[in-house]
Parts: structure tokens; C-alpha cells; sequence
């Protein structure tokens, strides 16, 4: 196939298939970035200047009245825009694959939702016991089973768990259904965001080990109903004992208030802002303050 045969099809119906991918490979550029967190400026440009480059074939073709003053402009802008569809695919998969080799989704961040306030999942598993020589029963015509006797492994003699272990016990009480389900875990910093302003002045949030901020009550544990706050503004996330905080690809961006200079400044994608007691920060026009009890228990 010559570049006039290109030329043809793209003139005839090629030139919405390019549009429609370039369009396609925008959107999931900037909504799998922002679910992420990621910092896709390079593939958000490359997508949106190839989008732009199709609109003239697309104009051609479907006001071809209104473009009659370019006729000669037809064939080089056709071609820019085939060139465009094309590079506009392939920044895709680029982006897929950089997206791949990023953290995308903390693990941690679920984690946390199930997560309590002291700092440990504390879920009780019932685990069925059979007497040793008894063959397991199942079905509707199955009779219940006594339990067995618990071990001394299993029988903890002191009444408290001990100081580096938290157990779980299934509601009947019986301690043979004992599991340790956290060992040598340290407590969770105890630290809380206060708003500052507005209707909500001195409501806090209490902090866990990732808390995302933003406009959705479903994705976020924080949730600011303001227009100028993200889907998933931001996100507070504990590390080594310190918390940092991201943005993430907000619109209207995160902002943390120098001291010395009393000047928001601008957290960047990639870099988190480590925070300390009492810091001012600022996502788009919310105000709030971050608290840090270090010696909470």
C-alpha cells in the first residue's frame, strides 16, 4: 500500500479510527494516572498534542465547506494526522509500561481500611477442630462433633496476651480457636488532621498508616466537599514513624506552609513532603493543620 492509498483510507474512514484513539489513549492516560497517583506529565502532553494534531483531518471531513480555504493544506495535515494516531498508540503502551514498573496502587493503602485505630487487624478466625481418629462430617445429615481438648500450645496460662503479641478469639470463648494474628508490632504514632475555617472549623480525622484525601466519599477517609478538591487529591502516608505527604495529580494542587516564610509550598508529585507538629497544609482552597503526638502508646 502507497502513501495514497493511506491517504484514501484515511480520507474515507480512517481518520475517525485515529481520532477515536487518540481521544481513548488520552483518557486512559489521565484517569489511570490519577487513580495511581503518578506523575504522567510527559505522557499527558504527548496524548493531548496528538489528540490535537487528528482535529484537522477531522475537520476536513466533516466540514468540508468550512476548510475549503485550506485545500492545500489537506494532504500535509493529513498525513500529520495519521503520524499523530500512530504516536498517539504507542505513548499509550509506553505509559502502560512505565506504569507497570511504578508502585501504582499501595497495597497498603486497602490494607488500612481494614485496618483499626490501635495499629494492629485484630479478626477472629473460628477454626473447626475433630476429635484425633474422628472422620469429618459434612452435609445435612452431619451431627456435631465435640471438640478437641486444646494443647498446652494452645492455652495461654496468663489472663493478658502477652506485651508483643495481640490475640483474636472466635465468640464462644473457647481459647483453643486462639490465633496470634500480630507479633512485635509497634503502636501507631497517634496523629490527626484539624480543618481549619469554613463550616467544619475543628472537626478532625484521625490518621491511620495511608489516608487518602480528596472530594469522594468512596475512594477517600478524608472527605472535603469542595469543587476544587480532586476525586483523590492527595494522600498522608506513615513511614518509619513519620508521615509524608503526596499529591496526587490534583487539579488544583497540595500546598504546605513554610514556616520561616509563611509561603505555600507546592508538594510535587514525585517528591512527598515530610510533616511535622502543627504544619499548615492546603488542598486547593481547604485549609488544615497536621497534629503529631509522638508518645501516644
Amino acid at each position: 500500500m502507497d502513501l495514497q492509498q493511506v491517504l484514501a483510507v484515511w480520507r474515507d474512514w480512517g481518520v475517525f479510527a485515529g481520532f477515536l484513539v487518540s481521544l481513548l489513549a488520552a483518557f486512559a492516560v489521565f484517569y489511570d494516572s490519577s487513580n495511581r497517583g503518578l506523575d504522567a506529565t510527559l505522557w499527558k502532553v504527548i496524548v493531548v498534542v496528538t489528540t490535537i494534531l487528528v482535529i484537522p483531518s477531522l475537520l476536513f471531513k466533516v466540514t468540508p465547506d468550512m476548510m475549503a480555504g485550506l485545500k492545500n493544506a489537506y494532504e500535509p495535515l493529513s498525513y500529520l494526522g495519521i503520524l499523530a494516531s500512530v504516536v498517539a498508540l504507542i505513548g499509550l503502551i509506553a505509559y502502560l509500561f512505565y506504569a507497570r514498573q511504578q508502585s501504582p496502587m499501595d497495597s497498603t493503602a486497602w490494607a488500612s481500611r481494614a485496618t483499626q485505630q490501635g495499629g494492629y487487624s485484630q479478626q477472629a478466625y473460628n477454626y473447626p477442630t475433630t476429635p484425633a481418629g474422628a472422620t469429618p462430617q459434612s452435609g445435612l445429615g452431619a451431627t456435631a462433633q465435640p471438640a478437641a481438648e486444646p494443647t498446652t500450645q494452645q492455652t495461654r496460662q496468663s489472663s493478658e496476651p502477652p506485651t508483643d503479641e495481640i490475640r483474636a478469639v472466635n465468640r464462644s470463648g473457647d481459647s483453643s480457636h486462639t490465633v496470634i494474628l500480630e507479633t512485635n508490632k509497634p503502636p501507631r504514632p497517634l496523629a490527626y488532621l484539624v480543618m481549619r475555617g469554613g463550616p467544619r472549623h475543628g472537626k478532625t480525622y484521625d490518621l491511620r498508616d495511608v489516608t487518602a484525601i480528596g472530594r469522594e466519599a468512596k475512594d477517600n477517609e478524608v472527605i472535603l466537599e469542595d469543587s476544587h478538591v480532586s476525586g483523590r487529591h492527595a494522600k498522608i502516608r506513615l513511614e518509619n514513624g513519620e508521615f509524608y505527604l503526596w499529591d496526587l495529580a490534583s487539579a488544583n494542587g497540595t500546598f504546605v506552609k513554610d514556616r520561616a516564610s509563611g509561603e505555600w509550598k507546592k508538594v510535587e508529585g514525585k517528591w512527598p513532603a515530610p510533616l511535622t507538629d502543627g504544619d499548615n497544609i492546603k488542598f486547593a482552597e481547604q485549609t488544615m493543620s497536621f497534629m503529631h503526638i509522638r508518645d501516644a502508646a
